[in-house]
């Protein structure tokens, strides 16, 4: 099983519920052209901001066949993440993408004591998870900072 997760692109600062910026769309486009020349996307989770799901479009442009999958919000510690991909796991069996925030991101950066930067707007970290249910990291993509 693997699973991409991916920060959601660089948000407008105008609203409660922002929307992403035109260089996040751009973004979120470089982050699924990364995604999508390493795995093969079947289930699409994100969030119900409106950043996570203009985030979703072009995983759901580039995988059309792909399930997309709304969720209350992003698991942001640990022990509750690995319980949410088992129960998706158990569901859906399939290679995903979440869609997530800024916490989601620092959880797994903690967890794998990865270098992203604190910017990390469309930041990409794929996991695969072992036949001895242990995660590990397949690849990164920093995410990208506005000018």
């Amino acid at each position: 099983m693997k699973i991409a997760i991916v920060h959601h692109a660089e948000k407008k600062r105008d609203s409660e519920d922002p929307e992403l910026t035109a260089f996040g769309m751009q973004q979120s486009e470089r982050a699924a052209q990364f995604v999508a020349k390493r795995l093969t996307i079947e289930k699409i989770y994100y969030t119900k901001t409106a950043r996570t799901k203009e985030s979703a479009l072009p995983f759901q442009h580039l995988f059309p066949e792909a399930e997309s999958i709304v969720i209350d919000d992003a698991p942001q510690e640990w022990d509750s993440w690995c319980q949410f991909a088992e129960t998706c796991y158990k569901q859906y069996p399939y290679t995903s993408v979440l869609l997530c925030h800024h916490t989601t991101i620092q959880m797994c950066k903690k967890q794998f004591q990865l270098s992203l930067s604190l910017s990390s707007h469309s930041s990409v970290i794929i996991l695969e998870r072992t036949k001895e249910y242990t995660w590990n990291v397949v690849d990164i993509r920093q995410g990208e900072i506005s000018l």
